[in-house]
């Protein structure tokens, strides 16, 4: 049903699976999703794409590894100790911030 229901639609993509849910027939193929209102026969194709840059950072959640996750656990805890040093940095240097001309200067 599915591959004939996908052929009729021209979606030639690799079946996934398939719902009803609440009166709408959902399939779902590798790249494109049908959604289907059983009453009516209307519905939609939604195509699915990958960006570059976020494909990509989703890999890398996706395939989780213990040192993956001790990397990054490491990395942001290292971004927020300089983040909170430089604000005590400024502090203990006896600097003042002024704006002037819309932009801001440190002055001694």
């Amino acid at each position: 049903m599915q591959k004939s229901l996908g052929n009729r639609l021209g979606v030639k993509d690799k079946f996934r699976r398939s719902m009803v849910k609440k009166g709408e027939l959902k399939v779902s193929y590798e790249k494109n999703g049908v959604e289907i209102n059983i009453k009516s026969g209307k519905g939609e194709i939604v195509t699915y794409r990958n960006t570059p840059l976020i494909s990509q950072m989703h890999l890398l959640h996706k395939s989780t590894s213990n040192w993956w996750i001790y990397y990054s656990d490491i990395f942001g805890i290292s971004l927020l100790e300089i983040a909170v040093t430089g604000i005590f940095m400024i502090k203990k240097a006896n600097l003042v911030l002024r704006r002037e001309d819309g932009s801001w200067q440190l002055l001694e």
